[in-house]
């Protein structure tokens, strides 16, 4: 699968606006087990943010005591949505939000090896809502505050994982010889740019 990202040359005046957006999808989970339903994602690049839309079927399961835009590292314990861009170097950045609205990011030099250096990232966009078949976020991230580059010679990987009743990994090229390993290079796909009016 090519991932692909509509690149808008006017800025995104709503964030409701990218649902319009055609979607990318699986219905099938890391073993190859149908979905209750599709589990979707839309990257869209306008001059000012990367946004990243995604809808995960299955009941959200979170910590209520979390806010949107908090900062928090092991949202994956509960549901999660992430993405990861990965540079021809291999150096890569990770993506999580929770259905609470929370996230989190890191740089990666290579195979799980976080960088010494924290990303700094501000100014993020974050929506999300819940309902009792799925859940669907979006988070915008500034581009000035991307860590790696996001281009035709970027490799990106989408994935998710959904606790309810058991937990249940999904990934938009998963590695089904192997356990569920959203790092693994394996799971990343090429970038395609779409170029949008």
């Amino acid at each position: 699968m090519v991932i692909t990202i509509h690149r808008k040359a006017s800025p995104v005046a709503e964030p409701s606006l990218l649902f319009s957006f055609p979607r990318q999808g699986i219905r099938t989970d890391w073993k190859q087990s149908a979905l209750s339903g599709a589990f979707e994602w839309v990257f869209v690049q306008d001059p000012k943010f990367l946004w990243f839309v995604c809808r995960v079927p299955e009941r959200p399961d979170y910590d209520g005591s979390l806010k949107r835009g908090d900062f928090v590292e092991g949202l994956w314990e509960r549901d999660v949505a992430e993405f990861f861009v990965r540079e021809p170097s291999g150096r890569y950045q990770e993506f999580n939000i929770s259905p609470a609205g929370a996230w989190w990011t890191t740089v990666l030099t290579s195979y799980r090896t976080r960088s010494a250096i924290s990303p700094s990232v501000s100014g993020v966009v974050i929506e999300t809502r819940g309902t009792e078949r799925d859940w669907v976020a979006v988070l915008g991230v500034p581009l000035e505050s991307l860590a790696v580059g996001v281009d035709c010679g970027s490799s990106m990987h989408v994935s998710a994982i959904a606790h309810r009743p058991s937990a249940r990994f999904l990934s938009s090229k998963p590695v089904p010889t192997i356990e569920p390993d959203f790092h693994d290079q394996r799971c990343f796909s090429p970038v395609s740019i779409l170029v949008e009016s």
